[in-house]
């Protein structure tokens, strides 16, 4: 019975010191680090994207927790990066630049991977503006600013998966 009291006298301790441990790390972290954990469990694995000739790295944002969030909140986007906006059919997704701090372009793509529609060179401060696709689209990549330009993405672009989604 001695034994069997130890035991549980080692468990409880072990649950306390991870309560402790999980608390330390919030506290420290603060605000952001708790927002920026829960922001990336909305988003699914980065995967990668080829348009034209340029690959870009890409994180998912299949969820309506990633949609409704999207890169609004972040400093930047690294180069050549971007979020791939996954919708289960194709319609008209209108994109706003509700608390962002940088700007972006925004490329619509069908259900075929062509380019349908592009914004381009959007800034912050457009909000509450709130831009539409000609077509409907299935997918949505936000990209940097200029990237679309720089790397000649234009409507008819061929877009290629090369992870499945």
């Amino acid at each position: 019975m001695k034994s069997f009291k130890t035991q549980i006298i080692i468990l409880m301790a072990i649950i306390a010191a991870s309560f402790i441990f999980i608390g330390v790390t919030l506290h420290v972290g603060g605000k952001n680090q708790i927002e920026s954990s829960a922001a990336s469990s909305f988003f699914s694995e980065v995967r990668a994207v080829k348009l034209g000739q340029k690959i870009f790295t890409v994180e998912i944002a299949a969820k309506k927790e990633a949609q409704t969030l999207g890169l609004s909140g972040r400093d930047s986007l690294a180069t050549n990066a971007g979020m791939l906006f996954v919708f289960d059919a194709p319609f008209s997704y209108g994109f706003w630049m509700k608390d962002m701090k940088f700007s972006i372009d925004i490329v619509w793509i069908d259900e075929f991977g062509r380019v349908v529609d592009l914004a381009q060179n959007i800034s912050p401060e457009t909000f509450p503006k709130i831009f539409y696709p000609q077509t409907p689209a299935r997918f949505v990549l936000e990209l940097n600013a200029g990237a679309a330009d720089q790397n000649g993405i234009k409507i008819g672009t061929n877009v290629d998966f090369l992870k499945s989604i």
